[in-house]
């Protein structure tokens, strides 16, 4: 049912989404045995950080986050590993990205880096980000 109703959104409307992720139910065993998870104030200081981190490279330029860096300005704030642009092309062919939907897997892949503390963008930052729009992908394989 919930397929139907995705179903119906435009290639377009999903490209203006960052971050598209499914969730699936897990199973109560797995739940029971897991070991505990990152705490939440871990994460809401890396997070800290990775603004602090954005703060300092956007001083002056108007640019507040990553998803506010323009097009023309890719160059300048995000470095990409050659390794990185590789895999880049090769999903924007073989994903058929639009434009925007290029800049919004580099800029989300700047975060990923900014996260992990890394100044070029890596070819993992590029695949992680990728993975995050997946779920465009699936609801035009439907």
């Amino acid at each position: 049912m919930i397929d139907r109703h995705l179903n119906k959104l435009s290639r377009p409307l999903l490209d203006r989404i960052d971050l598209t992720v499914e969730v699936k139910r897990l199973p109560l065993a797995e739940i029971l045995s897991r070991e505990p998870e990152e705490s939440s104030k871990v994460i809401r200081e890396r997070v800290q950080q990775a603004q602090k981190v954005q703060n300092r490279r956007f001083m002056g330029s108007g640019i507040l986050y990553n998803s506010q860096i323009p097009a023309s300005c890719m160059g300048e704030f995000c470095s990409l590993e050659p390794e990185a642009e590789k895999t880049l092309q090769d999903a924007f062919e073989r994903l058929e990205l639009s434009v925007r939907g290029y800049y919004r897997t580099v800029r989300v892949a700047r975060t990923i880096a900014d996260l992990e503390h890394s100044k070029p963008i890596r070819r993992t930052h590029i695949v992680e980000s990728l993975i995050y729009r997946g779920l465009d992908r699936k609801l035009w394989e439907l």
